[in-house]
């Protein structure tokens, strides 16, 4: 019988290839083939609660990767796994789509059921905002021609998506409200984890990472990141300006019981505080600065799902090239996104209809 085997990219001892052994993946292939039959034409909610308990009940005889998923749910183990998974039979999988898709349309793939098995092992929730792609828990990360030259937005492929942690914008915890409190923990939809499914890349156009060390950083520059001198905004494509908070916070910040150091920022959309220490742009520059050095470009074979820790690590996605621009023939690389929360109670709070969460019932509360 085969173990589980991991590899890593580069330099980050941090960011890691996981092949489940033969055994575990035989028992996750036919619990697919058992659950499709089910789960055809079921919404997205509904699908992934019956995915989720029948992954949490696949925990005892999937030993490896539950002891492997525990470990990265934990947040101290590493900061993104790809995780190799059977990729779709090639007449399961219909064309890349050139557009957004409403929930009727966007239909769960077989092949999506594995990742509906790993968050039930993990124990994550998964959902979905109304400010992206509305009503869809799964959302398509694909190239759309509309979108070209729409900055902050994945759908443009004519430009680099510069690198985020997921609705960094959407994470107020300790922010300073406008009457000098900190709000409270309460006030964070962002997700925890991000996760991405390769389903089709032909030309190989990556998606990259960063899993930043804080110790890379001067003393001076930690010390800074972790005051509220920054505000992250909101990128078009999670509904921009309609959605920004304006509240001063850190970039880097401790989560109570947690050893590990936290990130929210949005690199491409983040301003410094008009009233911040002189040697604020400062810090944030070293930080920008530092990032290339952790950075890794993910292999884009077609079945991985990543999974990438939303608290530790920044992602975004190299320009697609001339060469590599997208047809919109229905070949073009498509990967499916699903975030997630370590808790459902965090969330379940600001949820318009169930796993969609509404990004102003968070601001209402500001008022």
């Amino acid at each position: 019988m085969s173990q589980l085997t991991l590899d890593r990219y580069s330099h980050l001892d941090t960011v890691v290839r996981a092949v489940p052994s033969d055994h575990d993946l035989s028992v996750l292939g036919e619990q697919v083939e058992a659950l499709h039959p089910e789960l055809t034409g079921l919404d997205h909610a509904t699908a992934f609660d019956r995915m989720y308990a029948a992954g949490e009940s696949l925990r005892e005889e999937v030993p490896e990767l539950a002891e492997l998923l525990a470990g990265i749910a934990s947040h101290t183990s590493f900061k993104a796994t790809v995780l190799v998974l059977p990729p779709a039979a090639e007449n399961e999988l219909p064309p890349t789509p050139v557009d957004y898709r409403s929930p009727e349309d966007n239909e769960l793939l077989k092949v999506g059921i594995y990742r509906g098995l790993v968050l039930g092992l993990a124990g994550w929730y998964g959902f979905g905002y109304t400010s992206q792609q509305p009503g869809n828990v799964i959302n398509d990360v694909i190239a759309i021609q509309r979108l070209a030259g729409v900055h902050g937005v994945s759908a443009n492929a004519a430009a680099e998506l510069g690198l985020h942690t997921e609705d960094a914008s959407y994470n107020l915890a300790d922010a300073v409200a406008e009457d000098g409190s900190r709000l409270d923990a309460s006030y964070d939809i962002s997700p925890d984890w991000l996760t991405l499914h390769f389903l089709r890349n032909p030309d190989r156009v990556p998606t990259f990472v960063s899993a930043p060390d804080p110790d890379a950083l001067s003393d001076r520059a930690n010390e800074l990141l972790r005051q509220p001198y920054y505000i992250n905004l909101t990128n078009p494509g999670q509904g921009g300006a309609d959605n920004n908070a304006d509240l001063p916070q850190a970039l880097l910040y401790e989560s109570p019981g947690r050893s590990e150091t936290f990130i929210r920022a949005n690199t491409a959309n983040l301003i410094v505080v008009k009233d911040a220490h002189p040697e604020a742009q400062a810090a944030l520059d070293e930080f920008r600065s530092v990032l290339g050095d952790f950075a890794v470009d993910l292999p884009t074979d077609p079945g991985c799902l990543v999974l990438i820790d939303n608290r530790r690590v920044l992602h975004g996605r190299r320009n697609y090239t001339e060469a590599k621009s997208p047809r919109f023939d229905g070949t073009d690389r498509w990967q499916q996104r699903v975030v997630c929360a370590d808790d459902a109670s965090r969330v379940k709070t600001y949820e318009d209809a169930a796993r969609i969460i509404n990004p102003q019932n968070l601001l209402a509360r500001l008022k």
